[in-house]
């Protein structure tokens, strides 16, 4: 390998070893960059998908918790007015949850999901079709009636609405446990990635560092014994040059 060397002239040796190097930055700084963006993406889907939609349901969530409770408010007060002072309130309680719907219906792309989703939406038709026919008895005036309904269907419809978006509420959280844990696989692989590729550029430029040095001064330290010996009168030494420069 050294021979080999020598053969160069010390320019190209110098440009050559330069050359490797930055060749070897340059694909480290590219597979880093490369990991970075597999990073950026990972995290990316995590923000667009489950996160996103678990955020929306959350949301919603809020909204099924205040109909309930509203819902309950007025069915048990004596009170008359309370059904008129909060219907404006359900219209726009209801509208916010129905487009919440449409926007996680959206997202919703495993079959699990989609199952889930549909539990959902009939639980949420079960409970406006109750919550209809109960308010409409408060608004005649059928107290006894409307707390009967509020026992034995509305309340039970209620739970299984609140179940129903647990569930699917519950299933974006796990998706988002798995895409934090990918995206901690990727980084550590990416980590252990660039330190493998450092050590590999360290090595291999002090191995050209040591060749380039010793195809260099080990000629000089020839020529440096035999001028030695000439000055001190011994004119047969030869040097010996296996070296083009």
């Amino acid at each position: 390998m050294l021979k080999f060397i020598n053969n160069i002239h010390i320019g190209r040796r110098l440009g050559l070893g330069f050359a490797v190097i930055l060749f070897f930055s340059m694909v480290t700084i590219i597979v880093s960059v490369n990991r970075l963006n597999t990073v950026a993406g990972a995290a990316q889907n995590l923000l667009d998908q489950p996160l996103a939609t678990e955020r929306m349901i959350d949301e919603w969530y809020r909204y099924i918790h205040t109909a309930i409770r509203r819902t309950q408010a007025v069915i048990k007060s004596n009170d008359p007015s309370l059904v008129a002072f909060f219907d404006e309130d359900a219209v726009v309680t209801t509208k916010a949850a129905a487009n919440l719907q449409k926007a996680v219906e959206l997202h919703m792309k495993t079959d699990k999901e989609k199952a889930l989703f549909k539990d959902l939406v009939d639980a949420r038709q079960a409970f406006l079709n109750d919550r209809e026919a109960i308010m409409t008895l408060k608004k005649a005036g059928k107290l006894v009636e409307s707390n009967q309904m509020l026992e034995q269907k509305f309340i039970p419809t209620s739970k299984a609405y609140v179940i129903a978006v647990e569930a699917l509420l519950a299933e974006q959280r796990r998706q988002i446990d798995v895409a934090t844990a990918d995206i901690g696989v990727i980084n550590v692989a990416s980590r252990n990635l660039m330190i493998v590729l450092g050590a590999i550029m360290l090595a291999f430029g002090a191995v050209c560092a040591t060749l380039l040095g010793r195809s260099i001064t080990r000629p000089l330290a020839r020529a440096v014994e035999v001028a030695q010996r000439v000055a001190a009168g011994d004119l047969t030494s030869e040097v010996h040059s296996e070296s083009r420069d």
